[in-house]
């Protein structure tokens, strides 16, 4: 794992880690996932940055099914290719 990475998964945890504790109202973790979708977050490479509901809820699962494995950075599955010129306009 590279430092980039760590240091993003990390992130990701920061954010998520108020989550983790059993939530013991109904309700409870819906209204803790959109507090910390309204607040701004220091991320390390990109500074103070707003995080979506869904974002915080898909790290928030992943991490319980897989660990700080399952929220590192993931590379684009479209990784060297061109995204807005299909093969025929390429040519």
């Amino acid at each position: 794992m590279d430092d980039d990475k760590k240091q993003i998964a990390l992130f990701r945890y920061q954010v998520i880690a108020p989550l983790l504790a059993p939530q013991e109202k109904r309700g409870a973790l819906k209204r803790a996932i959109t507090h910390l979708a309204q607040r701004s977050h220091q991320h390390p490479q990109h500074g103070s940055i707003r995080i979506g509901r869904g974002t915080i809820e898909e790290w928030l699962y992943t991490f319980k099914k897989h660990g700080l494995d399952g929220i590192l950075p993931a590379h684009r599955r479209d990784r060297g290719q061109a995204r807005r010129i299909d093969d025929e306009d390429l040519e």
